[in-house]
């Protein structure tokens, strides 16, 4: 039976990456900035997550974020799975796609639970994760997109934002290393003065990592017009054949609730 109350489009859920991505972002940097844990400006987003209590809040929203975005991720994995039937490079693509999507976000439920100044390694592991692979699905997924002769301001959009967070990806891992590899030994990590050495690579490192999380948020949002004409819903079977003293002539069929 189909649970009607359970189904709707899904424009929606991309919306929801983008709004919760961006309130991963925002909600914590202010309420560090607030404390005095960071420096006004642009710290490193982590930075903004590494110390309670904002790091609570950090890591309960980009774990909802990374949740809503495997599910944005599993149902444009569907989508072309449908519209590519009968062309082998493009299925092989997509499951490509949707294997570097669920890393992607486990990274980022990695970096949600793992604070930089608790598990730096793990952290920093999940970022790479989340940035890099993520920056290649989004390669991927717009090839995929010409590939289905999908031509248009969504798909040139699609190029611009997944060449652009490559090269951002690039940008922040170099300068990224080479500022806290500067900053080393500060008495606080967390914060950056314009004195301090290491100061300009690590302006470079974190306006590359903003914009870099900026480019997944708009990505994610070049998904709501294709999400439009795409529905969900909830189908429950009961399998009298399975259960134990009945037999098909039995079987029954349960009204719809």
């Amino acid at each position: 039976m189909c649970m009607d109350w359970l189904a709707a489009e899904l424009s929606w859920l991309p919306i929801i990456v983008s709004l919760l991505l961006l309130c991963s972002i925002l909600i914590p940097y202010c309420i560090a900035v607030s404390l005095s844990h960071v420096t006004p400006g642009l710290p490193f987003i982590s930075d903004n997550g590494a110390l309670p209590p904002e790091s609570c809040v950090f890591g309960q929203l980009l774990n909802m974020t990374a949740a809503a975005a495997l599910a944005c991720i599993f149902i444009r994995f569907k989508q072309v799975h449908v519209i590519a039937e009968g062309n082998p490079k493009v299925s092989t693509l997509n499951r490509v796609g949707l294997v570097l999507g669920m890393l992607a976000t486990l990274g980022m439920s990695l970096v949600a639970n793992f604070q930089e100044t608790n598990v730096l390694t793990v952290h920093m592991i999940g970022a790479m994760m989340c940035f890099g692979l993520g920056s290649i699905y989004e390669i991927v997924h717009t090839w995929i997109t010409f590939r289905l002769h999908s031509l248009g301001l969504k798909t040139y959009l699609r190029l611009l934002l997944s060449v652009s967070s490559v090269i951002l990806y690039i940008l922040t891992m170099s300068f990224t290393s080479r500022a806290l590899a500067a900053h080393k030994g500060a008495p606080e990590p967390l914060i950056w003065h314009p004195d301090d050495e290491g100061y300009a690579q690590h302006q470079v490192a974190t306006t590359s990592e903003w914009l870099l999380a900026i480019s997944f948020l708009l990505y994610f949002a070049t998904y709501i017009p294709d999400f439009r004409w795409l529905s969900i819903a909830v189908e429950v079977r009961h399998d009298y054949e399975r259960i134990p003293g009945r037999d098909s002539a039995s079987t029954q069929i349960i009204p719809e609730l």
